[in-house]
């Protein structure tokens, strides 16, 4: 009777194994919502930073504390984009950690500081370097933690490779005729993004933090900024990308760098989303 009772007690704890999810944490909402593509039915993904918060001056609760020590596996960015991250050092060091910058081979203005490397963080925003190798890496990561799907998470992950490719050729024709069009970044959000399609932009304005451009600035991009037509991109600086628009003749377009949980609630979605804003200022400035 012993051992009948206690096969079952074991039948039943391998069960409770068997449907248990990967939790994984990550630092904002888009990197969730990728993971949670690549890992489908097997995986509860949370995030830090809130939908809407700023990143950049984002100061974590106890509430990520808590996250981050019933997670088995943490997703970041890297580049000092975490500037906060060392407070959790000591729990990070006994989970599965994946952070985009170790990956990352070429950053945009690389430097060191204090020993420690920082750049342009906004990499999830390259396409090739995501479609190309970092929805594998996710693969990967859930993989060595549940072998059993792991040929459902690669699956999943080529499938969203795939998907992200097809976008970025569409669209890499659609911008190909485009003549005499400059590209003006308010801040450097977009470099990546922009140079992943193809588009180069003539300048950044404001190269680092959340100061207001300089009189230089503005000078700057009068001088190298000289297309007939153009069009300037920012995120939320909107009273700074309409002045720095009409100073130079372009049209100003809001993008999405984070998504969101109700409409930009897939990575395919948000790169949607702002290529079409793009093209459709595209237009616009060229009526």
């Amino acid at each position: 009777m012993k051992s009948l009772i206690l096969s079952f007690v074991l039948i039943f704890v391998f069960s409770l194994n068997s449907f248990a999810k990967i939790r994984v944490v990550t630092t904002t909402f888009i990197i969730s919502s990728i993971v949670k593509q690549v890992g489908g039915e097997y995986v509860d993904a949370d995030y830090l930073i809130p939908s809407g918060a700023n990143p950049h001056i984002f100061s974590p609760k106890p509430r990520s504390l808590s996250k981050l020590l019933s997670c088995d596996m943490y997703v970041g960015v890297g580049y000092g984009f975490e500037f906060w991250i060392n407070r959790f050092e000591n729990i990070l060091n006994k989970k599965n950690v994946l952070m985009m910058s170790d990956y990352y081979k070429h950053p945009m203005d690389f430097r060191m500081v204090g020993g420690k490397e920082t750049a342009n963080p906004h990499i999830w925003l390259d396409l090739d370097f995501m479609a190309d190798l970092f929805v594998f890496k996710i693969a990967d990561g859930l993989c060595g933690l549940d072998r059993n799907h792991c040929e459902y998470f690669q699956k999943n992950a080529k499938n969203l490779s795939k998907d992200v490719k097809h976008i970025k050729i569409r669209y890499i024709k659609a911008f190909k005729g485009i003549n005499d069009c400059c590209f003006l970044d308010i801040k450097p959000a977009f470099e990546y993004f922009l140079k992943s399609i193809g588009i180069r932009t003539c300048y950044v304005l404001i190269k680092k933090g959340n100061k207001e451009p300089k009189i230089r600035d503005i000078s700057n991009a009068v001088k190298k900024c000289k297309c007939k037509h153009g069009v300037v991109v920012y995120i939320n600086s909107i009273q700074v990308a309409d002045m720095i628009s009409q100073k130079l003749g372009y049209v100003s377009v809001m993008l999405n760098s984070l998504g969101s949980p109700k409409k930009l609630n897939s990575y395919t979605k948000l790169i949607l989303y702002n290529l079409n804003k793009i093209e459709n200022a595209i237009n616009n400035d060229n009526r």
